[in-house]
């Protein structure tokens, strides 16, 4: 029993912190650069603007 509470509430839990994944929106008003720190902007340990 004590189990189940546990995995319910487990459960529960991960399921909130799922709902919140809305994609970031970019400004680009007034915007003087962009470091996305993705792998394909990344070059030899550098972060390139894109």
């Amino acid at each position: 029993m004590k189990r189940g509470i546990y995995f319910l509430t487990f459960a529960i839990v991960i399921g909130i912190f799922s709902l919140n994944t809305a994609p970031a929106s970019i400004v680009t008003d007034g915007l003087v650069s962009y470091w996305t720190f993705d792998r394909v902007h990344i070059i030899n340990k550098t972060a390139t603007d894109v």
